[in-house]
């Protein structure tokens, strides 16, 4: 009698191969209605303006490291779509849709356990739309989708390749942001971890090969010479290590969010652990690798979204919301006890997401309407004719018209933060490294910032006046960097807001000198030395202990007291470690009569210092 199952196995590969179209398909259009396609044209905030720096960037084939540092390298552009370059943008635009729709079709094949499939799709639209995206929470979708299939019965025989292939993954997005591969190292050697004793350490061994071969192979694929690698990576760190210290920030009117956090980071945990213990078949090491990446991720997770604690949360929660997503139960049938509690634990992740992100029923509502238009969204977002007219528009209420033409094709950095200018308008681009000042937030970056101006600086710098960010003295941005600008620049043009300096033959500025002896200020204000003639500048450098432990909540997380400066002309936050760089108290546009820095673990002390103008 001839057995069936070869026959059941023919249908079963065709249908198998339709189901993958299917999911593939319904994963793109899920994708399709997650698109920011209103931020195609948004190019005036912060964010966007270091966002085209980076399309700019790539575009002109610069160096990272030595041309251009930043949180994101040589691919970062992929972060969000803009089509300043269309080729670019159309590049960050597939990378986003298919990156998304990977989620989605993992999110819903593993959902299709438990719901029937059409369940399943729904709950992953309205996941796929209230998360926000970005590269960081696609690491997280994509690490917790990797351990779920690495700890099935299906990837028990694949944990060695997966490992290896993870590897190279990770490898390639150290070129998208260098701060993605601790979580995915982490990743990595959690898989490996899982692989039977004998071939373990094999499996790291060839997985930190294909890690380091994918990131050069990739290098050196998008131009980028070896010369700027050591560079790239120590620069790259210094960014990562003292983004906590100078960046954190703290709005007093989102303290909730902690309890929040702690409460669905728990509940993540517990959800993790009894999907990951499973039937108890695989052993202590898969169970224990699995939850310790899981906290691992979270932890990650939390200093993403509160160590700038404003709309970055929303970071968080969604880390949190897709780790969900992507460990449901292992039982058949959503009848079962432990589908109800993880259930009830996605709709309070949900809840607080809707919250924290301050969602409206039409972000979910409107998702076909995004995928429409997105083809039309993108076609006008690269149309040449519609990019003139907002940049022209822009400039009407922003600069005036004969700074432009003062510039011309001369090479020009735009000071301190808006890269976007230059960018849309052609300008012939050529930044100092750390192109946004106030990432320059390291004794290292700064150094990077002012040795460029002083060595091969561009021949005009387009600056705006007293832009700066959370509460800082635009003066004491990147103080070296400031400091090489008032010796080597002058002002040329100065109305609507902008001054135009221009490059000096020779600088301006005779050795640094003492002023005055170290000052005490017994906790009031000090007085400003004068310079000793109306064209010297005038620096001072503060001795400022930091309070107890602030030093190692910094490194763990963020400082919980920030170091202040009040002078007759306000208060300025500032960055602890630019408190030992010479900052400019007098000088031809600045004049500080009176200085108390607040915030320090005992009384400051303050040096003067001159040098000759």
């Amino acid at each position: 009698m001839t057995s069936s199952k070869p026959d059941a196995v023919q249908v079963a590969g065709p249908r198998r191969a339709t189901t993958w179209a299917i999911d593939v398909c319904l994963g793109l259009l899920v994708a399709a209605t997650t698109m920011p396609i209103d931020q195609f044209m948004r190019y005036f905030t912060v964010d966007d303006s270091w966002l085209a720096g980076l399309y700019e960037g790539r575009h002109r084939g610069f160096a990272w490291g030595s041309d251009l540092v930043f949180t994101y390298g040589p691919l970062g552009f992929v972060a969000e779509p803009r089509f300043v370059h269309p080729g670019l943008g159309y590049a960050s635009l597939a990378f986003n849709l298919l990156a998304v729709a990977a989620v989605a079709v993992g999110l819903a094949r593993t959902w299709r356990r438990v719901l029937h499939p059409v369940a399943a799709w729904a709950l992953t639209y309205l996941i796929a739309n209230v998360v926000t995206w970005n590269v960081d929470v696609l690491l997280l979708a994509a690490l917790a989708l990797v351990l779920a299939f690495a700890v099935s019965e299906q990837g028990r025989p694949w944990r060695s390749t997966t490992a290896i292939g993870t590897a190279a993954a990770v490898g390639v997005a150290a070129l998208v942001k260098l701060s993605l591969v601790p979580v995915g190292g982490a990743l990595v050697l959690s898989i490996a971890v899982m692989v039977p004793r004998p071939a373990r350490w094999r499996t790291v061994g060839y997985a930190s090969a294909a890690g380091l071969f994918a990131f050069l192979l990739a290098w050196l694929a998008l131009g980028q010479p070896l010369s700027s690698l050591d560079p790239y990576l120590r620069s790259s760190t210094a960014v990562i290590a003292g983004y906590s210290q100078a960046m954190g920030t703290e709005e007093s009117d989102r303290a909730w969010e902690y309890t929040a956090a702690l409460v669905l980071a728990g509940a993540t945990l517990v959800v993790a652990r009894a999907r990951l213990r499973g039937d108890g078949s695989q052993g202590r090491a898969v169970p224990i690798a699995g939850l310790a990446l899981v906290a691992i991720a979270i932890v990650a997770a939390f200093r993403l979204g509160f160590v700038r604690h404003d709309k970055h949360s929303a970071t968080f929660f969604s880390g949190v919301l897709v780790l969900l997503a992507a460990l449901p139960p292992l039982v058949e049938g959503w009848r079962h006890r432990a589908v109800a509690t993880h259930a009830v634990v996605l709709v309070v992740a949900t809840a607080v997401l809707w919250q924290v992100a301050d969602l409206t029923s039409g972000v979910v509502l409107g998702g076909p309407g995004r995928a429409l238009d997105l083809p039309s969204a993108a076609r006008d977002a690269s149309d040449p004719e519609q990019i003139a007219a907002m940049t022209n528009a822009a400039l009407e209420i922003g600069m005036a018209p004969e700074m432009l033409e003062r510039i011309g094709d001369d090479t020009v950095h735009i000071d301190p933060q808006d890269t976007s200018l230059a960018v849309l308008t052609g300008m012939n681009w050529r930044p100092v490294p750390v192109f946004q000042s106030y990432v320059a937030y390291t004794p290292h970056l700064d150094r990077l910032n002012a040795d460029a101006i002083v060595e091969s600086g561009p021949t005009w710098i387009l600056r705006f006046i007293d832009r700066a960010v959370d509460g800082r003295n635009p003066a004491w941005e990147s103080p070296l960097y400031q400091l090489a600008v008032v010796c080597n620049y002058d002002i040329e043009l100065e109305a609507m807001g902008f001054q135009l300096l221009g490059r000096r033959d020779a600088s301006r500025c005779g050795e640094e000198r003492p002023l005055d002896g170290p000052v005490g200020g017994d906790g009031q204000p000090v007085a400003v030395p004068d310079a000793p003639a109306s064209d010297d500048v005038v620096l001072v450098r503060v001795e400022c202990e930091p309070i107890r432990f602030e030093r190692i909540l910094g490194v763990l997380f963020k400082p919980r007291h920030q170091v202040w400066a009040a002078t007759d002309a306000g208060r300025f936050r500032l960055v602890p470690a630019h408190l030992d760089s010479p900052l400019i108290v007098r000088s031809r546009d600045i004049q500080v009569e009176q200085l108390h820095v607040i915030g320090c673990g005992s009384d400051p002390t303050y040096e003067f210092t001159t040098r000759r103008g």
